[in-house]
């Protein structure tokens, strides 16, 4: 029996997918993918925890992205290193088919842009991620949970990180044992 539930929730995810040094004319970028769309493919989703998959719904920053008067981008979710931002054109999201792309012009003049710069040809920044608050559903399908992120309703920030790991797990562990109770307490009145 499957069963679903709307929950709010305070959100970070992680991608893995590798950050680029880009080169056009004379301007570097960083470049890569800070959100990636369920597709289908099993690299589109993220196992999170042994029996929960989460997956990121198409539809889920449409508002938010046309909403936002300005979005961030930092390192590693720290705000003393500001990368860009969409209010003076220094970060750039673009909305496609695969997910939510950004671009970042590099600033030689920047120390912290020459920081991240020297992680990313080391091999050291290793994927983007988001936070951001939204709504999402869960639902169960025999011993395996799945979560979709509906709907993006404030994006807090993006940022270049060197662990591209998914660290909110609390969140969805409580949304699991809410879900697993409501299904106890469903069991328990229809015996």
């Amino acid at each position: 029996m499957d069963i679903t539930r709307d929950c709010k929730s305070n959100l970070e995810i992680t991608t893995s997918k590798p950050i680029e040094l880009v080169r056009s004319g004379n301007q570097e970028f960083f470049r890569g993918y800070a959100v990636v769309f369920f597709n289908g493919q099993e690299e589109t989703e993220y196992r999170i925890m042994p029996n929960v998959r989460e997956r990121i719904s198409r539809t889920a920053f449409d508002n938010v992205l046309k909403n936002t008067p300005n979005i961030m981008a930092w390192y590693n979710h720290n705000e003393d290193f500001m990368l860009g931002q969409t209010e003076d054109g220094s970060l750039s999201l673009i909305k496609d088919d695969r997910g939510i792309s950004f671009e970042i012009p590099f600033d030689a003049d920047d120390p912290d842009h020459q920081k991240v710069k020297a992680k990313i040809l080391k091999g050291f920044a290793k994927g983007a991620s988001f936070q951001a608050n939204g709504n999402t559903s869960m639902k169960r399908s025999g011993n395996e949970f799945i979560r979709t992120i509906e709907e993006i309703t404030e994006l807090l920030e993006i940022s270049i990180v060197n662990r591209p790991a998914y660290r909110g797990t609390e969140a969805v562990v409580r949304d699991i044992r809410r879900l697993e109770t409501e299904e106890r307490i469903r069991r328990s009145t229809l015996l």
